[in-house]
């Protein structure tokens, strides 16, 4: 973030070339007639109508043409401007206003870029380290100026996502399970934290739970991304899942609206799109029926830490019972056979829209 870094031709194409004899601060920030909370140098020009403040100066160097150009956040990103919901409301990491002010977690508490980071610390565990100063440099979840660590036990991402901290110590943290595996950019657990071997905050391959691996062959999204490592060669190639596609021309309802109905509510089951987005009527998928951050829905606590063999009422599932589910309401009585051994052939042989 020192623009002092950058040579020749890179630094005169920068679009503030007035601020290259400055201080390094000075690159950033004005003493006299700065924009904005922060006395920022940097224009907003650009900014679009619904784009926050912060998100806007961040942009004005992350992007084609900008000075931060090889470090562009990618199409896909994780959401910004954006309210907590109930669950991540216990959040510490700081919010702001629309404005870029720093405020407290509320009506005009929003998630922004400097939520996760701090633009002036490039390790959030040694303040004093300088190794980002090289502008070739790639970050990980380390570093990156993140405000806390995303590497390890990913602290920065359960800092919100709580609920999903539950997969730690799981089958699906690769710390337990695959330790030497690559997400899409090369990096093993250890540089992405648990969390980073799946989902990518900036760079992801699509918008749906910003996906960090290379997509499995499969008809829908949600599917792809367990094909990713549940197939022939890949790292879950010892538990593959068998006859694993519910008939796609089956719409329902979700849990959410199946409750507005007035229906009694067993598990959640939520159904999506095909492109991978949950919605409140679509297709029943693979993770429909298994909450893939969640070893057993009868006990929300984290794994043990060592890989365990699962059974119809662990497994990832999201219910140990049909009873008053989506299942039940086509399958009756036969829900909870078809739902506990849906990846067996007795489970559906004799039923042709099974496949």
């Amino acid at each position: 973030h020192n623009v002092n870094l950058y040579k020749g031709k890179k630094r005169r194409k920068m679009r503030h070339k007035e601020q290259k004899d400055h201080s390094m601060c000075g690159t950033c920030h004005n003493a006299h007639n700065g924009k904005g909370p922060y006395i920022m140098s940097r224009s907003q020009e650009d900014r679009k109508a619904n784009q926050t403040a912060i998100n806007a100066l961040c942009i004005d160097c992350h992007r084609k043409g900008g000075s931060a150009s090889n470090s562009k956040t990618g199409k896909h990103s994780h959401p910004v401007g954006v309210q907590l919901n109930d669950a991540m409301s216990k959040s510490k990491l700081p919010l702001f206003n629309k404005a870029g002010e720093r405020v407290k977690a509320g009506t005009d508490g929003l998630l922004d870029c400097v939520t996760c980071h701090n633009v002036h610390q490039w390790d959030a565990s040694n303040r004093f380290n300088k190794h980002g100063k090289n502008i070739k440099r790639s970050g990980n979840g380390s570093n990156s100026f993140l405000r806390i660590k995303a590497s390890g036990s990913s602290s920065l991402c359960v800092n919100c996502h709580k609920n999903e901290a539950r997969v730690l110590g799981t089958d699906h943290d690769m710390r337990v399970t695959a330790k030497n595996s690559r997400n899409r950019k090369k990096q093993k657990v250890n540089q992405s934290g648990v969390c980073g071997q799946c989902h990518s905050a900036h760079n992801s391959s699509v918008s749906a739970t910003l996906w960090a691996r290379s997509l499995g062959e499969a008809d829908n999204k949600q599917e792809a991304f367990c094909r990713s490592c549940h197939n022939s060669n890949g790292i879950a190639k010892k538990n593959p899942v068998g006859k694993a596609t519910h008939p796609p021309e089956v719409l329902v309802w979700s849990s959410t609206v199946r409750a507005m109905s007035g229906r009694n509510q067993g598990a959640d089951m939520p159904v999506y799109t095909k492109n991978g987005h949950k919605h409140d009527v679509g297709m029943i998928t693979c993770t429909t029926c298994h909450d893939p951050h969640t070893w057993q829905a009868s006990n929300k606590k984290k794994g043990s830490g060592k890989p365990v063999e699962g059974s119809v009422i662990n497994s990832f599932l999201r219910a140990e019972s049909t009873r008053k589910t989506v299942c039940s309401d086509c399958h009756g009585l036969d829900a909870i056979f078809r739902y506990q051994y849906f990846h067996a052939e007795t489970s559906r042989k004799e039923h042709p829209l099974f496949r």
